[in-house]
């Protein structure tokens, strides 16, 4: 499973951003304070919610306009892809998934698209920053 594109509506800095990336490595790189941290927290957010008002965790208000939220297209080792969209509210925010054929599914199936990972497994492996070091 990969990010083949994401959206971001309304994320920290960014507002109505479309990036794609390729098979393989993808490095986004960039001087300080330029978005490589809030588009890591983005692709978080999308896959594992938003937090809730008592968390202590970063809110990521969208400080250009747009919703907060936005999407990933997710492509598995078939070519299959797969959109899941989430914006912030209650209990993680409202998500969205989409399968290929157009179909919508429940959080089961991204769970299922992620291999069962969860957060912290994610944070700690896959998008890892200063702070997990």
């Amino acid at each position: 499973m990969f990010i083949r594109e994401l959206y971001i509506d309304g994320f920290g800095v960014f507002s109505d951003c479309h990036y794609e990336f390729s098979h393989g490595l993808n490095l986004i790189h960039g001087p300080n304070e330029a978005g490589k941290s809030t588009l890591v927290a983005f692709i978080q957010h999308i896959m594992f919610g938003f937090p809730d008002g008592r968390s202590n965790d970063r809110k990521y208000e969208a400080l250009r306009g747009g919703r907060l939220g936005g999407r990933l297209i997710l492509e598995d080792r078939q070519g299959h892809s797969y959109t899941v969209e989430r914006f912030a509210g209650s209990r993680g925010g409202k998500l969205t998934v989409r399968l290929q054929d157009g179909t919508e599914s429940s959080e089961s199936a991204l769970n299922a698209l992620l291999g069962h990972t969860t957060r912290d497994v994610f944070c700690k492996i896959f998008a890892f920053g200063l702070d997990e070091l």
